[in-house]
């Protein structure tokens, strides 16, 4: 048995009591310790901020077109078309002459609105018989309607103003003082223009061929039309006047010798060589008018057909 010295016992127990002190006086450690791994590199550019999105405007609805700018001729001629009518006829260039012309003593008619007038005012009779019952029945209408309307024809003073094509006459006769004192300067010289104007063929509408009927069709080119395979004058004077009917008349007299004559070719159906189109019972023939008049005049026939 080892026996120890009593002072290195001493010395001992006062080491391990130091070593208990230390212990009691810090906290013991965790059993393990995460650390976060740093890697180290070259600094790049701080992440951009995402801005955040603004909400969508609501949809706006789409600016209108501006209209297209109608020339005064455009527009006289768009307030008399016919309802129904399509709007390239009725603003087509040659829809109607511009003339101012005499059919007989003291009366006046007017190509641009298809009337007539005397010194007392507008005359649906000779509307009719110069430009076909369509034009008196829109006459009639404007007249109905009474001196307030802006299409009316009114006395002014001695003379007769029409609202609609803004001319006043005097005595069946065209007057540009008086236009210009109710119409202004710009009507009057409108007016001023319009008196050297050759008249339009009769009738002097658009270009279509139309059925205003069953089995009668009508040309507008030549103021012309026809049921079954013959030329028709009474459906002609009613669409497009007396003065149509009486030079369709001629035109069938001369035949198929004249350069604007009407004629039945071989096999029936009646063809007219002024417009270059054909017509059997069924009315305008493509096939016909390919046979006396080519291709070119077939094509522009289907072009016209309303």
């Amino acid at each position: 048995m080892i026996r120890v010295a009593p002072a290195l016992l001493a010395v001992l127990s006062l080491a391990a009591l130091a070593a208990l002190a230390g212990c009691a006086g810090s906290e013991p450690e965790s059993e393990f310790h995460w650390e976060e791994e740093v890697i180290e590199g070259p600094e790049g550019p701080a992440p951009r901020a995402v801005p955040e999105r603004e909400p969508a405007p609501p949809p706006s609805e789409p600016e209108p077109e501006p209209r297209p700018t109608q020339t005064r001729r455009e527009r006289d001629v768009s307030r008399y078309a016919e309802p129904g009518r399509r709007p390239a006829d009725a603003l087509a260039p040659d829809a109607r002459g511009e003339a101012l012309f005499s059919p007989r003593e003291r009366t006046i008619c007017d190509e641009r609105v298809a009337t007539c007038y005397t010194a007392k005012g507008g005359h649906v009779g000779l509307t009719e018989e110069q430009f076909g019952v369509r034009a008196g029945e829109r006459l009639e209408r404007r007249l109905d309607a009474g001196p307030e309307s802006a299409r009316s024809i009114a006395r002014v003073d001695e003379g007769v103003c029409d609202r609609l094509s803004e001319v006043c006459f005097l005595d069946a006769t065209p007057s540009l003082e008086l236009t210009r004192r109710e119409f202004g300067g710009a009507a009057a010289r409108d007016l001023e223009a319009r008196l050297d104007r050759k008249r339009a063929r009769p009738g002097g509408l658009g270009e279509s061929i139309y059925a205003p009927r069953r089995g009668v069709s009508c040309d507008e080119l030549v103021a012309a039309c026809y049921v079954e395979e013959e030329v028709h004058l009474g459906h002609t004077r009613e669409q497009f006047g007396r003065d149509a009917a009486v030079a369709l008349e001629r035109r069938a007299a001369r035949g198929q010798d004249a350069r604007d004559g009407v004629y039945r070719p071989v096999g029936g159906a009646v063809c007219d060589r002024l417009s270059k189109v054909c017509y059997d019972r069924l009315g305008a023939s493509a096939s016909l008018t390919r046979a006396e008049f080519g291709r070119a005049a077939a094509v522009r026939l289907a072009e016209r057909v309303q």
